[in-house]
């Protein structure tokens, strides 16, 4: 069983917005994803100001809505992890299994074995 709701239209959707980053973009997604962590703790804040989230969405290749998604989704998928205490390697395969890209699940999070 998958910790994310793979049959929740707006997880798909934002599963489906990383998924179009191009590689360019995805190098830059695990700073994207510092700021997302940083800010997870105040629900409700505002993670990027408004042009930082226009500088992300042209480094990121999304429109306004994408980038939306694309940070709302992202910190969803880290909430989800802390609340199943999912260790890096399950939440690699949690992302696969729910539909992320090979080069976006790459990029979610580091860790050595």
């Amino acid at each position: 069983m998958s910790i994310f709701p793979t049959s929740q239209e707006r997880f798909v959707l934002g599963i489906e917005t990383l998924n179009k980053v191009p590689a360019e973009g995805a190098e830059q997604f695990p700073l994207l994803l510092s700021r997302i962590i940083g800010a997870i703790h105040e629900p409700g804040a505002a993670v990027f100001t408004p042009k930082e989230e226009a500088q992300l969405g042209e480094v990121l290749g999304l429109g306004p809505d994408g980038v939306l998604y694309a940070v709302q989704v992202s910190a969803f998928i880290f909430e989800c992890a802390a609340k199943n205490s999912v260790k890096a390697p399950a939440l690699l395969g949690a992302l696969a299994e729910a539909g992320l890209n090979e080069k976006m699940v790459s990029r979610c999070c580091a860790y050595e074995d």
